[in-house]
């Protein structure tokens, strides 16, 4: 129930993301623009994505622009674009990817061609890839007293 997500909250520091899954397919915009991203291959589920998106954005400025993810459970093809299975891909506003460093670059391709922007709106429906939007960025250690303050207010209107 709410409550007891609120209340195992207030007892617990959330050290990752929330995402909700939208559909099956790219994540996009209300634009229908693509967005910028970030891929990286060899990841198998869509909690592993999350948590890799979540450590590309260490740099703590691109987090604000982060969008989400789409996880790829089988080989794809989308216009110019082939994706390998297991390939994660995190989605970001138009010139905001995350800043090149050497450990990104080791793990990550980039393609920064996207001009979508905004929250995930709906998801392209491709077969074999799963579309997750990001709710709630908290990076390790933040107090999470704002997103209580939310899911309160959300609790207490809802009565």
């Amino acid at each position: 129930s709410l409550v007891a997500i609120a209340l195992a909250m207030m007892t617990s520091q959330v050290d990752a993301s929330m995402y909700q899954h939208v559909g099956l397919g790219i994540c996009q915009p209300e634009s229908g623009e693509e967005y910028s991203y970030i891929v990286r291959v060899g990841v198998d589920s869509h909690s592993a994505c999350s948590e890799a998106c979540d450590g590309a954005n260490a740099d703590g400025h691109t987090s604000r622009y982060h969008r989400g993810f789409s996880i790829v459970r089988q080989a794809y093809l989308r216009g110019d674009s082939n994706y390998q299975k297991n390939s994660c891909l995190c989605f970001y506003d138009y010139q905001h990817l995350p800043e090149n460093s050497e450990e990104l670059e080791n793990a990550w391709n980039r393609y920064d061609g996207g001009s979508g922007e905004g929250p995930v709106f709906t998801s392209d429906e491709s077969p074999g890839v799963g579309c997750y939007q990001m709710l709630v960025e908290t990076q390790q250690g933040t107090p999470v007293s704002s997103e209580l303050d939310i899911i309160w207010n959300g609790y207490n209107h809802g009565q």
